[in-house]
């Protein structure tokens, strides 16, 4: 979109220490021929048939999880555009496996009998890498992502040189170079609106006033950037601005509703649910 990328360094190999080889630990390629390589070496007898077994059972949780991109998700009506008509089957294939996607992953374990301690502890260091946290404290949802991702062919390991701020740095040069100029740490306080009720910029944090040459773009949700709208006189934007917050609070429960519905009608999952809301 802005032709901008940061500097990739791509590893096709990665070294871990763990129990069963902790001197010199083992050193493997990206991808699903090389685990089981790995799993063969270090594993127990029955580590590989349960490898198997378990990515086997993670697939179909990734089927819809990786065609599901998180900008389209958004608590609006809106969502009915943006995720639910372009990807309509992914969605379904999502909500129709319920409970497992948000269960922890651990759960796995007992289900499908894994006992083998190598490709236990293997996959709670994945865990730790995603989320910082143990296999019983992680989602399934994520950890089907990263085993198909990990693992299928052709994979690698990619990171951006100067870490996370050069995917930063790589925005701010679209920016510039499409004659924008980007202030960093500086927080918005208020959207300024003049007499005649038109935005004309924003103040910021260090008492700067930055004009708007046609307009101003917010990407907070609905909710946060009306926050930083003051109360006008204009009483049919008032108006418009407790329609759009209270439209935006209903949608966001009947989305909410829908998908409980839909998996209550097309999964064997039974729950009770409860929300409470302040205003």
């Amino acid at each position: 979109m802005i032709d901008e990328e940061p500097e990739w360094i791509q590893y096709e190999i990665w070294q871990g220490f763990f129990p069963e080889c902790a001197d010199s630990g083992f050193r493997q390629s990206v991808g699903a021929e090389a685990f089981e390589e790995t799993l063969r070496k270090y594993g127990g007898p029955n580590a590989l048939n349960e490898w198997k077994t378990l990515s086997s059972a993670l697939r179909p949780l990734a089927e819809g999880v990786m065609k599901l991109p998180t900008v389209a998700i958004r608590p609006d009506l809106g969502a009915i555009k943006t995720i639910v008509l372009p990807y309509l089957v992914p969605l379904f294939k999502t909500i129709a496996q319920g409970q497992k996607l948000t269960r922890p992953f651990s759960e796995f374990y007992e289900e499908l009998d894994i006992k083998d301690s190598f490709l236990k502890n293997y996959m709670n260091l994945l865990c730790f890498l995603l989320q910082g946290l143990p296999d019983y404290g992680t989602s399934s949802a994520v950890m089907a992502y990263m085993v198909e991702d990990l693992f299928k062919p052709n994979g690698v390991l990619d990171f951006p040189k100067g870490g996370s701020s050069a995917i930063i740095d790589a925005l701010e040069r679209g920016v510039k170079k499409g004659g924008g100029f980007v202030k960093r740490r500086t927080k918005v306080d208020s959207i300024l609106i003049n007499n005649d009720d038109i935005c004309t910029g924003v103040k910021t944090s260090t008492g700067d006033i930055i004009t708007a040459k046609e307009a101003v773009v917010s990407n907070l949700d609905l909710w946060n950037t009306f926050k930083l709208v003051p109360t006008t006189k204009n009483k049919k934007f008032e108006e418009e601005r407790q329609s759009l917050l209270g439209n935006f609070l209903l949608a966001s429960k009947l989305i909410l509703i829908l998908i409980l519905i839909l998996i209550r009608k097309y999964t064997k999952v039974q729950f009770v649910y409860a929300y409470s809301c302040r205003y």
